[in-house]
This record gives C-alpha cells, structure tokens and sequence, in this order.
C-alpha cells in the first residue's frame, strides 16, 4: 500500500513512517557533506543530482534505490547459487578457495 500512495499514513503507517525517517536522515546525510566521505557510488549519484539540479531530493532518491537493490538481491542470490551448483569444477574450485581460509 505505501508504494502505491493510497494514504499511505493510514494504511501503511510503521512503514509511511520509517520511510519518513530515513529519508530525513539521507537528507541530513547529504547536506552536511556526506558524500565527500561516501563511496564512489554515493558521490557519483550526488554528483548527478547536482548537475541536473535535484539535490534537494537525493534522500528521497536513496529510498528508491534501496527498494531495487532489495528486490533484485534474492533473484540475483538464487540465479548466482544455481550456476555454481550446475558446474562441478567451479564448485569444486569454490570449495578448495574457502577451504584455505
């Protein structure tokens, strides 16, 4: 219910709520320089928002690119386990590597 906008303070409140605090702290994050320090993705998508002159929405921006990562994370896990699982001698490398550690 909060991705589609139905009042989502009523119908998703936990949810509505954290959104809402984390994109104040993503906010806070990037007005008191934090990209500076950030990785390189960071400064580059901060870099972006500057050029084209969204800064100001670069904490909201954050909450968006955290719904696809999660998203795509378990398919991508799943896919990554099944090729590994499907060659034996990459296994089998796999294993021996981990084994060293």
């Amino acid at each position: 219910m909060i991705l589609l906008g139905v009042l989502p303070s009523i119908t998703a409140r936990k949810g509505y709520q954290a959104r809402q605090r984390f994109t104040k702290a993503m906010t806070e994050y990037f007005n008191d320089n934090g990209p500076e320090t950030g990785s390189d993705l960071i400064r580059a998508r901060w870099a972006g928002n500057v050029k084209y002159n969204v800064a100001q929405y670069s904490g909201k921006f954050e909450i968006g690119d955290l719904i696809g990562v999660l998203i795509n994370a378990t398919p991508s896990f799943f896919w990554m386990l099944l090729h590994i699982f499907s060659r034996p001698s990459l296994l089998a490398d796999l294993r021996a590597e981990l084994a060293a550690i």
